[in-house]
């Protein structure tokens, strides 16, 4: 079983370590003034999330983001642009690219990882040497 899991975390193939979640998430479409939608962010990384929500976002529009990590971090302002937006029975699935976050990115870098460590050491695996 370690051995798989271990085998899982080296093979992920995208180019930031991610975790599935549910963080609540306000969306503001910019050119939309006071308009904002609510989704649940369902996959998180440095990189970007996955957001589901009840409406659809057109391709490549840029909107800001505000959510709060579980670990009381607040991320306000994150900027972003949409890159996928998929229906899913009444639902919209929103790929989501963060632009311009620099120092944000390594806080939720650090988050990912402190959750991917503790998730492994309750295994009794010992990942450090594997992820950072």
């Amino acid at each position: 079983i370690a051995l798989k899991r271990l085998y899982d975390i080296l093979e992920e193939k995208r180019k930031h370590h991610r975790i599935y979640t549910l963080i609540p998430v306000e969306i503001y479409p910019t050119g939309t003034e006071g308009m904002f939608l609510k989704g649940i962010i369902h996959n998180l990384s440095s990189g970007g999330v996955a957001v589901l929500c009840d409406k659809e976002i057109s391709l490549n529009e840029m909107v800001i983001l505000n959510f709060n990590l579980p670990n009381k971090l607040m991320m306000e302002n994150a900027q972003a642009g949409i890159v996928r937006c998929e229906k899913i029975g009444d639902k919209y699935n929103l790929g989501i690219l963060f632009m311009n976050l620099l120092e944000k990115q390594e806080i939720i870098d650090n988050f990912i990882l402190d959750i991917k460590k503790k998730k492994y050491a309750s295994d009794g695996v010992d990942i450090t040497n594997y992820v950072s």
